[in-house]
């Protein structure tokens, strides 16, 4: 009866050890998120000229320095119009990499629906201004 009990006792053992060793895969790439303080301002361009965005939204994913696969991003914020430009706001952010997708609609050019995309890097707690490259979809 003893030696069954004590391969009962070992198996259980084993099962535990292998269950509880087991880890989440990491999926995020040197942090970032909420809870911090650097601010992260967007500002539209186009090729380096301030341009106004109408209906603009700026997405961010954090901890990511590609499109998401899924598609979700963790926030997003609207445009907001500045004298000659426009800005998106994220605050609040700890040090860490982001994914950044924008887009919206610049009425004073050809083709007004524009995009832009772009991996920023946060690594001070202060605000930062980021130009935004837009071009047509």
């Amino acid at each position: 009866m003893k030696p069954i009990c004590f391969s009962v006792f070992i198996i259980v053992f084993l099962v535990l050890l292998t269950a509880l060793s087991c880890k989440k895969p990491n999926d995020t790439i040197s942090g970032g998120g909420k809870g911090g303080n650097a601010i992260l301002i967007i500002r539209s361009d186009h090729y380096g000229i301030p341009i106004n965005l109408t209906n603009g939204m700026a997405y961010i994913k954090y901890g990511a320095q590609d499109v998401p696969a899924n598609g979700i991003y963790d926030d997003s914020v609207s445009f907001n119009p500045i004298d000659t430009t426009s800005q998106a706001i994220f605050d609040s952010l700890k040090n860490g990499q982001y994914f950044i997708m924008a887009y919206g609609v610049h009425l004073g050019y050809p083709q007004p629906n524009i995009k832009s995309e772009a991996n920023v890097p946060v690594s001070k707690q202060d605000t930062m201004i980021v130009p935004f490259n837009f071009t047509s979809n």
